[in-house]
This record gives C-alpha cells, structure tokens and sequence, in this order.
C-alpha cells in the first residue's frame, strides 16, 4: 500500500519537452506506451499548461523494467496530471525544468503562470 493514499489530491505537473533534467515519461507516471497528448494552451491564464487530465486507479502487469515497475506504484493511487511546455525560444528550451518551479525569479518568470495555476487549483 502507498503512503499517498493519505492525500486526498495527488497532481503532477510535467514538461512535455526540453526537461533535459527530468524527462516527460517519468514526470507524468506514464508507461511505455504513453503519448502526449494536446499540445495547445488551454487557457490564456494559463498559456504554459497544454494538458489536464484525471487519471484513475489502474492495475499493470508486472514488469522487469524499473521504470515500469515504478509507474505500476504510483498508478495505485488517482492522478491529476497537468501537462506544460515551454517550447518558444533557444533560450528557454534549456530551462524548462526551471521554468516549471520558477527557480529565480528574474530569469525563470515565464513559468509563473504554472505556478498560478497550482495556486489556483488547490484544495484546502
């Protein structure tokens, strides 16, 4: 059993690109098979954010790959899933994994939009 079952929200936000750090199929918990899906903004709000989804619980077939075996944990428990991209400029490609958590503020600020949006959709 997960000790993340204790949350009654569990969200991931993920860079669909350019996360040279942190790369979009561990980020979002997703399988080999996964795909991005929806890559145009939602929400002028929110330009960054390309992607919401629910995901629920799922059960997958055990695997030898760690990766694998990984995702089939944390697919134990429901997910919301946010994907973001920030793909415009040379610049910025290689600071996406910054840019997602606004690292410093004076170079990362194209990411504060993500950050408004978990502000946004917290629950208390």
């Amino acid at each position: 059993r997960s000790a993340l079952r204790a949350f009654e929200r569990r969200v991931v936000y993920s860079n669909i690109v350019n996360d040279y750090i942190v790369g979009w199929r561990t980020s979002s918990i997703s399988g080999d098979r996964a795909y991005i899906k929806m890559m145009t903004k939602l929400n002028e709000e929110y330009p960054h954010v390309v992607y919401e989804e629910d995901c629920h619980t799922c059960d997958q077939i055990g695997s030898s790959n760690i990766h694998d075996e990984m995702v089939r944990g944390l697919s134990s428990v429901a997910w919301q899933k946010v994907n973001v991209s920030f793909n415009s400029g040379r610049l910025i490609q290689y600071q996406a994994h910054s840019l997602i958590q606004v690292k410093y503020k004076s170079k990362h600020i194209k990411g504060a939009d993500v950050i408004k949006h978990m502000i946004d959709h917290f629950l208390i």
